[in-house]
């Protein structure tokens, strides 16, 4: 897991650094000990144990992220760093559990419900982040202060969004274009591993991988999503964003062929290519 003090001293939610595009950001996924919460109400009171009239431990506000390793019953354990043991417990209603994340690129207006004629509720500050609570193919709810509300996805959110790389059953064909030429798949078997191994990504971070190869997966609604694929035999991508993510399922990779670099090999195997280089 990423070091959990960086995370909770960089993404607190308001003030953040301005950034190029605006962006929806994928789940952390699992670390070490649990998952990434973040808590989404004005004010949350850590108790000692499962009960609201037990013992405050402490109390965290709008935007702070913890650790959890159980939600049930109504509540989530937390852990404020890795090394010690839970803190106590929290109403799970007024927490998000490894959320995507969305953050603006100028000032962005809020709506009330997803329709641009609803009346606007907010605007957000350019490179503002906000965790995601639902997604839909051109909006995004997002967590306010103690409510919550709804943008307009831009193009290029559509493009390159965590909801369409969540989406990608329904591909009518792809196209990569490398160094050894361009090349087009449309068997549904090929698509099928597209699918399954694109929507299995998680971010990586500022990776030094040339990625000097392009994948535009083309879906049956006419939806384009373009990537520029590693080269080097990682298997990492980037999107038009400029994000950088892993795709396929290491765990499944090293079990079967004792080596994540399958992920890589298959998918230029695909292309009847053995690397990216050629």
């Amino acid at each position: 897991m990423r070091k959990f003090m960086a995370i909770l001293l960089g993404l607190m939610l308001a003030g953040m650094a301005s950034v190029a595009l605006s962006e929806i950001r994928a789940p952390y996924g699992e670390g070490q000990i649990g998952y990434m919460a973040v808590v989404i109400c004005e004010k949350l009171t850590v108790r000692e144990s499962q009960n609201t009239a037990s013992k405050a431990v402490t109390r965290l506000n709008f935007g702070d992220w913890f650790i959890t390793q159980q939600n049930a019953g109504g509540w989530c354990d937390v852990f404020l760093n890795e090394t010690d043991g839970p803190t106590g417990y929290v109403l799970s209603d007024y927490v998000l559990i490894d959320p995507s994340r969305y953050v603006t690129d100028a000032s962005t207006v809020v709506y009330a419900w997803d329709d641009v004629q609803a009346k606007k509720v907010g605007m957000l500050a350019t490179g503002t982040e906000l965790p995601i609570i639902r997604e839909t193919e051109d909006w995004v709810l997002v967590s306010l202060r103690g409510a919550s509300g709804w943008i307009k996805k831009t193009d290029m959110d559509k493009v390159t969004s965590v909801y369409e790389m969540r989406n990608l059953s329904n591909l009518s064909h792809a196209q990569l274009i490398a160094r050894q030429g361009t090349f087009t798949l449309t068997s549904p078997e090929s698509l099928q591993w597209l699918a399954e191994n694109f929507s299995y990504h998680s971010p990586v971070g500022a990776v030094n991988c040339p990625f000097e190869a392009t994948l535009i997966l083309t879906k049956m609604d006419g939806t384009v999503i373009q990537l520029q694929i590693a080269t080097d035999g990682c298997h990492h991508f980037r999107t038009q964003n400029g994000v950088c993510y892993s795709f396929g399922n290491v765990e499944e990779a090293l079990d079967k062929y004792g080596s994540e670099n399958a992920i890589s090999d298959q998918f230029w195997g695909l292309f009847g290519l053995e690397t990216g280089w050629g």
